[in-house]
């Protein structure tokens, strides 16, 4: 079976019958009870499996390329015994050249031997799991746990400057006033607001202190801000600036250091909101890709209608929203130089968007010639169903199906 490669395991010449390449990949199928529909979660490659079939005879056929500097074992029937031998024996990673894909390396997890009444001729199967060291290992990330719990570890930590500010305190009873004050400031802003009973600030245990009660009333304050403008939120953008505003109209409702402390547990919210955006913005760009990819007929011909799919960020958005919240960030790091939660916060959101950015489209400006929404979609790499998106980008285009002109396009990141 001679190709572009001589096949061969380490320093023996295969006589090759076949040889079958096996390639799977891990699929996380999730099925719905009583309907028909499921998702599919592609994992990745499973290590390739090759199976490898052989003979050792006496005489072998000569397969051109074969040396007969005696260097590499050729296999005759003798030689077999070493063969099995020599698999035995050896712990370390073989090396197979596959006679059309080249080199591997792995280990073999099992070999038969099946003879007949063939005088002096055995043929031998084994299989090779290939062992690929060099290939980029993918972390996934879970940036909403991990914003979450270092929100909580910034409360603490905020906390614990409180509580040793009121140690320090020329006067406990004035120490204790002015935080009474703070909090029936913090509770009065926007208190026509309920916060829900699933936010994160209802996660903590503040106890009973008066610290802890000012650290109560502050990401209470901060919830309500959030909710102020959840009707935003299926601008993602827009919202995420929203909050930041609404933070900083509520920072000046304080005075002093209290002002810090309401910046920094401020900060530390919107990273964990932004995390939720963000991930929430990949699932709807996930999504909208299978919409988009299925079929608009089935076999029969039948029309099954038009997927409705969600609105997502672009690049440029997702680039910009992550630097208004890094830089509202820098500013509570500037108040507290030591502050390792929201380093952290900041870190995990960036490399979340670097992460998800790789396959986010690009917005560019293409001039055409008269031609249809769907057709651009296609000239772009897209799928036709992409026009839907096309036509929301260009809101100046009248008629889909005759568009010519400069047109604001989508395009894959390179």
């Amino acid at each position: 079976m001679p190709d572009r490669y001589i096949a061969k395991l380490d320093n023996y010449y295969l006589d090759i019958i076949s040889i079958r390449d096996d390639i799977e990949y891990s699929l996380a199928v999730n099925e719905y009870p009583y309907s028909d529909y499921n998702e599919i979660e592609h994992l990745g490659r499973k290590p390739r499996k090759i199976q490898v079939e052989c003979s050792f005879q006496n005489n072998p056929a000569k397969t051109e390329g074969w040396s007969a500097s005696g260097e590499i074992v050729e296999p005759t029937y003798n030689e077999h015994f070493f063969f099995l031998e020599y698999i035995n024996s050896k712990r370390k990673n073989f090396t197979f050249t596959h006679s059309k894909y080249g080199e591997f390396n792995g280990k073999i997890s099992n070999i038969s031997f099946f003879h007949d009444d063939t005088d002096e001729y055995v043929k031998v199967s084994f299989s090779f799991i290939e062992e690929l060291l060099t290939g980029k290992i993918i972390i996934i990330k879970y940036v909403i746990p991990e914003t979450a719990a270092k929100f909580r570890e910034q409360n603490t930590k905020v906390t614990e400057k409180l509580e040793a500010s009121q140690k320090i305190a020329p006067s406990a009873a004035t120490w204790t006033a002015n935080a009474t004050l703070l909090i029936s400031k913090l509770d009065t802003n926007l208190s026509n607001l309920t916060s829900p009973a699933t936010s994160i600030v209802n996660t903590i245990n503040y106890g009973t202190s008066t610290p802890g009660l000012v650290m109560e009333s502050i990401n209470g304050a901060i919830d309500r801000v959030v909710e102020l403008y959840q009707t935003t939120r299926n601008a993602p953008a827009s919202f995420i600036n929203s909050i930041i505003m609404g933070i900083r109209e509520l920072k000046a409702t304080v005075s002093g250091v209290d002002q810090n402390y309401v910046h920094i547990m401020g900060a530390s919210r919107v990273s964990f909101e932004a995390a939720n955006l963000y991930d929430e913005d990949d699932q709807n760009h996930r999504d909208i890709k299978t919409k988009e990819a299925s079929p608009s007929f089935d076999n029969a011909g039948n029309f099954k209608g038009t997927v409705s799919a969600p609105e997502t960020m672009t690049l440029t958005e997702l680039e910009q929203s992550l630097y208004e919240v890094r830089a509202f960030i820098n500013e509570a790091i500037l108040l507290d130089r030591d502050n390792r939660p929201l380093q952290t916060q900041a870190r995990s959101l960036q490399d979340y968007i670097n992460k998800i950015k790789l396959d986010r489209d690009r917005i560019v400006v293409k001039d055409y010639s008269l031609m249809s929404l769907h057709e651009i979609a296609i000239h772009t790499g897209q799928s036709y169903q992409a026009a839907e998106r096309l036509l929301k980008l260009n809101p100046g285009i009248k008629n889909p199906n005759f568009t010519y002109g400069e047109v604001n396009v989508m395009i894959g990141v390179e």
